[in-house]
């Protein structure tokens, strides 16, 4: 009975074989990756003025969405860099970042600043995003929609502000504009690289589900 079993099932095993195999090396070879650095970077962080460890750790938890694990080290890092005279902007925005995600806006609006401060384009407008996320959170829509006006200038090619100012016309009656943006917005991704494909996927999807995504913005 166990050899029927067996054979009926041997393409399963074929097929494990020959993709499941491959795939569990690569995740156990980065996961190996992983290890090594965050290693190197815990006998860094004997050193308590290494800012650059802290936030190089931090990054590799935001990139995992361990906000809880990063948010200690990023906090540390700015502190030390508090210190220097130009602090890291992208650190700022980070900490920004997972201050935003706890509705701790008062506590992310003066990093956002500072960082505009020291870079004045934004990152290619990913402060201006997060700069737009607060003041919507404060429920400041005006100034939330500058806030992500200046992000699509700044970066033609990203999804979610133009997903939000969608939402921003739809919460003010303006129902065609909003349509209007969003189609406007599909017609040209569908010209995208691939990476930037992948990167705006959560979003496409959100907008061709619009307005029931709306509660997303």
């Amino acid at each position: 009975m166990l050899e029927a079993f067996l054979i009926q099932t041997l393409w399963i095993w074929v097929l494990l074989a020959v993709f499941g195999l491959p795939f569990l090396a690569v995740r156990f070879s980065q996961w190996q990756a992983t290890q090594r650095f965050v290693q190197a970077r815990q006998v860094e962080l004997s050193n308590p003025i290494d800012a650059s460890a802290r936030y190089q750790l931090a990054s590799l938890f935001l990139k995992q969405r361990r906000f809880a694990k990063a948010l200690p080290l990023l906090e540390e890092a700015y502190k030390i860099q508090q210190q220097r005279p130009s602090p890291n902007p992208r650190l700022l925005d980070d900490l920004a970042r997972v201050y935003l995600r706890q509705q701790r806006i008062d506590d992310a609006l003066p990093l956002l600043k500072t960082s505009l401060q020291l870079d004045p384009q934004g990152n290619q407008g990913e402060t201006f995003l997060l700069l737009g996320k607060a003041f919507a959170q404060k429920a400041d829509l005006e100034r939330a929609r500058e806030c992500f006006l200046h992000t699509q200038q700044a970066n033609t090619s990203l999804a979610e502000p133009v997903f939000r100012l969608a939402c921003l016309d739809a919460a003010q009656n303006k129902h065609p504009e909003a349509q209007q943006r969003l189609r406007l917005f599909l017609k040209e991704a569908a010209h995208l690289p691939p990476f930037l494909r992948r990167r705006n996927r959560f979003w496409v999807i959100a907008m061709r589900l619009f307005p029931f995504s709306s509660f997303l913005a």
